[in-house]
């Protein structure tokens, strides 16, 4: 099994839970509650391979779209500040700690978003996923076969979500197909892209007017005429490429999964540079749960 991680996420959770933990003068909170998030995750799930997923800070959508996630731009400078020392820690994170403690597959692609990788390796990498991420977008990557199987664990919840589960609670069968229809009709709150006037985001209510119109359950009627229209049409054909993953319209992601190269000896090391001890303390767990190698010293 893989788990795959959607790591901003799992950074700002981190941030708003740590955000004032210092080493030295530096800020030290996101790396620190990243790396025990990450303890705990393999040690209740002894994944096989790690995969770590990044935004990027360029966005194909939002050239294609610009209200894309406008409704996250409304900050204070204040606000801002403390998000540009947060986002340093993510850059540590992804070029620095993760790299030094031997992890090969962290991925981030200028353009895509961390859903987009998530969902190239989901469909061209088969084998068994958790993914880990509160965004229900990654719902359309759910999937039950007998080669393979993709939950999502949501972060801050600790709670799966599968491929029957998704079944029972909306009533569609097909979250690859479905997902992305419901989500182009009822459009997403949290990105700001506009759905059809009068229609829920199907992630904030399992009765979307957008879910009973897949049903066929949608009486006719002004919502009805306004998904059918030619209008609404429109809507959905925009909707629908802005909410696909991977996105289709920037260059061709192509990456490789390796082997990890994890040793005791650069867990330590890392842990005792950012000021880790009770991480340090803890190094034996470490070696445990995720199988370090001994490097001999010298």
């Amino acid at each position: 099994m893989r788990l795959v991680i959607d790591c901003n996420n799992l950074c700002y959770m981190s941030f708003y839970a740590l955000g004032g933990l210092e080493y030295n003068g530096k800020s030290t909170g996101v790396i620190y509650g990243f790396l025990n998030q990450l303890y705990s995750l393999c040690r209740k799930h002894t994944p096989d391979q790690i995969l770590f997923c990044w935004d990027s800070r360029k966005s194909y959508r939002k050239k294609m779209y610009p209200e894309y996630k406008a409704n996250r731009s409304n900050k204070s400078e204040e606000e801002l500040q403390v998000l540009r020392e947060a986002y340093e820690q993510f850059n540590d994170l992804r070029e620095h700690v993760l790299p030094s403690l031997g992890f090969q597959n962290n991925y981030q692609i200028p353009g895509y978003e961390a859903d987009d990788i998530i969902a190239w390796l989901v469909w061209r990498c088969p084998d068994d996923y958790i993914i880990v991420s509160g965004d229900q977008d990654l719902y359309q990557l759910l999937q039950k076969t007998k080669q393979c199987e993709t939950s999502i664990l949501s972060p801050s919840t600790g709670k799966m979500f599968t491929y029957d589960m998704f079944y029972s609670v909306y009533g569609l069968s097909n979250p690859c197909i479905d997902w992305v229809k419901a989500k182009a009709i009822g459009g997403c709150d949290s990105d700001n892209v506009k759905g059809i006037y009068g229609v829920a985001d199907p992630a904030k209510s399992n009765s979307s007017k957008a879910i009973e119109y897949l049903k066929g359950n949608l009486t006719k009627g002004k919502i009805y005429d306004k998904i059918v229209s030619e209008e609404g049409q429109q809507i959905i054909k925009r909707n629908t490429s802005l909410v696909f993953l991977p996105f289709q319209g920037g260059h061709r992601i192509d990456l490789e999964i390796k082997d990890d190269t994890l040793y005791a000896r650069d867990f330590r090391d890392v842990f005792s540079e950012y000021g880790f001890d009770s991480l340090r303390k803890e190094l034996g767990s470490w070696i445990r749960v995720l199988n370090l190698k001994m490097k001999k010293e010298g």
